[in-house]
C-alpha cells in the first residue's frame, strides 16, 4: 500500500515464502493492477538435480516477475528455484554486496538476482517512461539472451536479463488497437 500511495514504479522483494494466503496475492496483484512492477526472488529451495516446482510466493504469482539464479558460467545455480514460473534469470551467485558491521561480502542467492533485474527495469522504465507495467515486462523479456531449452523453461524463464543501452526503440504492438471511431 505504500508503494502505490507514494508513486513508486517497482518493487525488489529479495524475500520469500513455500506459504501463501489470499492476502498475501491480494496485496500483490492490487499493486500490479496500479501500475508497479513486482519482481521476486524465486527462492533457494532448488533440487541439485533441477527437478520440481519449488518457487517461493511471491515470486509465484503471475503479478509478479520471479528471478532465478546463475553463476558467472551462466548455469542455474544450484540452490535456484525451479518451475514454470521462473519469468527471468539474473547473476546470483558469489555477488559482492555490502554486508554487516560496514563491511563487504560475497552472496549467493536468488535475493542477489532480483536486484538485478529490478535495476535493469527502472533503466527501461528510464528510456520508455510512457510504456505500462505490463509493457515494460514485454520490453524485458525481449532483452533477454536465451538459456537452457529453447524458449521459457523451468529453470531460466525467458532467460538471462540483459543489458542495454536501450537506443533502438520498441515498438510495442497494441492488441485491439482502436483504429477508428
Amino acid at each position: 500500500d505504500w508503494a502505490i500511495e507514494n508513486d513508486m514504479d517497482i518493487i525488489n522483494l529479495s524475500a520469500g515464502t513455500q506459504t501463501t494466503s489470499p492476502a498475501f496475492q491480494g496485496v500483490m496483484d492490487k499493486a500490479y493492477n496500479s501500475g508497479l512492477l513486482i519482481v521476486a526472488a524465486a527462492g533457494n529451495d532448488g533440487n541439485i538435480d533441477g527437478s520440481g516446482d519449488t518457487v517461493d510466493f511471491p515470486a509465484r504469482y503471475d503479478s509478479v516477475i520471479g528471478v532465478s539464479a546463475v553463476d558467472s558460467y551462466l548455469n542455474r545455480a544450484s540452490f535456484s528455484s525451479t518451475g514454470s514460473m521462473v519469468e527471468i534469470a539474473a547473476p546470483g551467485v558469489q555477488i559482492l554486496s555490502t554486508y554487516l558491521g560496514n563491511q563487504y561480502a560475497y552472496i549467493s542467492g536468488t535475493s542477489m538476482a532480483a536486484p538485478y533485474v529490478s535495476g535493469e527495469l527502472a533503466l527501461i522504465l528510464q528510456a520508455y517512461p510512457h510504456l505500462s507495467n505490463k509493457e515494460i515486462r514485454k520490453v524485458m523479456i525481449e532483452h533477454t539472451m536465451d538459456l537452457g531449452l529453447k524458449g521459457r523453461d523451468t529453470y531460466f524463464g525467458y532467460g538471462l536479463m540483459q543489458a542495454s543501452s536501450f537506443t533502438q526503440p520498441i515498438n510495442i504492438i497494441e492488441e485491439n488497437p482502436v483504429t477508428s471511431l
